[in-house]
């Protein structure tokens, strides 16, 4: 890196030679006038004229090869530093005083920079091998959602060539969508690959002073595809286990049924185990029409009719039909939300009954529900409950699955097809108190007003 910068051809600088002559000007006629006005030998003030003389001339060019070449030599390397040539170094030796500590920081700062950029260069290079091997989409866009930057996952994706793409908006590349609703969130772009799943992510970030998105898609059809094969699978193990629960009692009441029936003569007690039969297998095929019929609710549950809805009206409906339990509410931010009205009010009484639930065994329990404003222009909605909190969440969202003596193990999976199908999320976790919160997530339209 190290390359010595020596003085360079030093040439007269105007503005050196005026500051040299300004200063020694007045010195060499004030030194003259004393001269000649004082009584000395001819010869005498004529040598001296001409010492004040050499001095007059001498001062600049002492100037401009003592100083002159210094200054331009920093200022050499310090247009290097800015045209990016970093190797150059300054020989310290050649300078004393203030310019020495100049030099040598100058130096430093050279080094460094030096340094800095190596750095960034390897990291350059790295970043690129990882953009290449990532099995993600990456996607820069500037302020006008106009392309700027792509990966080779991305040029697969979009099955264009990178000169192409580069420049064109998103609209036109079939991901404006992508722009809207939540950061985070689950999407399948039907304009590009309509069997696909993908995890959305969006973020902001600035170059060169100017605001610019990142958006990356991780293709998640494969691991949905296992996770829904393992709910199914979850799903039909809990599903075997209720069919064989009331089939068992069915077939067994029906083939004592048929033995006291081929009886002759009948048993006497025959009518009353033939009335008990016949009640267990009328009560264990309701219960498997029930079953089947919150299956169908499950699985048919209708595309929600959105409008724009006051959420804080919306909730105050909701815990007016919640009775069994006083709930305190927290809503003083009210936003319009484009929501299903009829099935947000399922969702939050699916989960003010739940937490009602949860606190059974409370002498007097007690609900609280409040409203808050997430970033990215979603509002998030907080039900807690005072019971004892949540012991397993694994099988939380699996449907049928349920610990209540009498749940039907749906009201969850339910909650959350509801949130998703208006954009949002459903989540469930344990409070550091006791208690547990469920959190529900949906995109805002406008803030109507904030009451402090």
């Amino acid at each position: 890196m190290k390359s010595a910068l020596r003085h360079p051809q030093i040439a007269v600088d105007p503005w050196l030679t005026y500051s040299g002559l300004m200063v020694s000007a007045p010195l060499s006629a004030l030194c003259l006038a004393l001269l000649w006005t004082h009584d000395l030998a001819v010869e005498w003030q004529w040598t001296l004229t001409a010492f004040v003389m050499v001095l007059l001339v001498g001062l600049p060019l002492f100037l401009h090869r003592r100083l002159l070449g210094s200054l331009r030599c920093i200022s050499n390397a310090v247009l290097s530093l800015k045209d990016g040539d970093f190797s150059i170094q300054l020989e310290t030796d050649r300078y004393q005083g203030v310019l020495r500590q100049t030099v040598v920081g100058l130096n430093a700062l050279t080094a460094q920079l030096y340094n800095s950029r190596t750095d960034a260069a390897e990291t350059h290079e790295l970043l690129k091998k990882v953009m290449r091997q990532i099995d993600v989409v990456v996607l820069t866009f500037n302020a006008k959602q106009q392309l700027m930057r792509i990966n080779d996952r991305g040029l697969t994706l979009l099955a264009q060539p990178r000169e192409s793409l580069i420049g064109q908006t998103a609209e036109t590349l079939g991901l404006a969508g992508c722009f809207a609703g939540l950061s985070e969130r689950t999407e399948v772009l039907n304009t590009i690959a309509p069997h696909q799943v993908w995890q959305l992510r969006r973020s902001n970030f600035r170059e060169r002073g100017k605001s610019h998105y990142l958006i990356t898609l991780a293709d998640l059809t494969a691991v949905l595809g296992q996770q829904e094969l393992h709910a199914w699978q979850r799903m039909m193990k809990v599903l075997r286990h209720e069919i064989s629960n009331s089939l068992a009692p069915v077939q067994s009441y029906a083939q004592t049924i048929e033995w006291l029936i081929s009886q002759q003569p009948l048993p006497s007690n025959w009518q009353t185990e033939t009335q008990e039969g016949l009640a267990v297998i009328i009560s264990r095929t309701k219960a498997l029409n029930h079953l089947l019929s919150q299956y169908k609710e499950l699985t048919a549950l209708p595309k929600p009719q959105r409008q724009p809805t006051s959420l804080k009206s919306l909730v105050t409906q909701a815990c007016l039909l919640q009775t069994h339990c006083p709930i305190d509410i927290d809503c003083h931010l009210d936003v319009q939300v484009n929501v299903d009205k009829d099935q947000l009010i399922q969702l939050l009484l699916n989960l003010l009954n739940n937490g009602y639930e949860a606190m059974a065994s409370l002498e007097r329990p007690r609900l609280q529900l409040s409203v808050h404003l997430a970033p990215e222009h979603v509002v998030a909605i907080h039900i807690d409950d005072q019971g004892p909190g949540l012991a397993s969440f694994d099988n939380l969202f699996v449907p049928f699955y349920t610990t209540k003596p009498q749940g039907s193990g749906i009201g969850l999976v339910l909650s959350r097809q509801i949130a998703q199908a208006h954009g949002g999320t459903l989540q469930l976790l344990n409070k550091e108190g006791g208690g547990c919160r469920a959190i529900i997530c949906l995109p805002v339209i406008v803030p109507l007003n904030t009451d402090n």
